[in-house]
């Protein structure tokens, strides 16, 4: 179990930010600068820091949850083109702290890496957490590549019956 009050990871050879970097910033506007800043950066020596700083174990700021931070800073790193730092900040929490935004980011850092079955181990936490119509396509997915054709045909079926009805 790893906690949600310092989320992050660093490749090693790369000197991390210390864990109190961002000081008393508050957690919405770290996250308002994070989703407005357009990406990718065009300055190669620029987008180096902030990857080093996105992927730093850093303390979660007050008011935001672990997850939710994480997620944030997954989602940036995938919008600069950097999906594996991305997958393994995803990856840095635990499922069973994911939060519906996590579940989200997660399920487009596997497919921006090209490893969709990355998220069958999110499949039922994410049905229970965040019912959403592309994760019952994952699940038919991971039955399938589980090799239950029994399973995943039912499955991929009722998928399909979902997304015809909600159109």
């Amino acid at each position: 179990r790893r906690p949600l009050n310092r989320i992050g990871i660093l490749a090693a050879g790369n000197a991390p930010f210390p864990a109190d970097a961002f000081g008393n910033v508050a957690g919405a506007t770290q996250v308002t600068l994070m989703r407005r800043l357009d990406a990718p950066v065009a300055s190669r020596w620029l987008s180096i820091a902030l990857r080093r700083a996105l992927l730093s174990r850093v303390d979660t700021p007050a008011g935001l949850n672990g997850a939710d931070f994480a997620a944030e800073r997954a989602w940036l790193l995938i919008r600069m083109g950097e999906a594996d730092a991305a997958r393994a900040m995803v990856q840095s929490v635990d499922i069973q702290n994911y939060t519906p935004k996590l579940f989200q980011i997660g399920m487009q850092a596997m497919l921006a890496t090209a490893d969709p079955g990355g998220m069958c181990p999110m499949v039922v936490p994410a049905l229970r957490t965040a019912p959403d119509r592309n994760w019952r396509f994952a699940e038919a997915m991971c039955a399938g590549l589980e090799g239950d054709p029994s399973k995943a045909g039912p499955l991929i079926d009722s998928a399909r019956r979902r997304m015809s009805n909600s159109i």
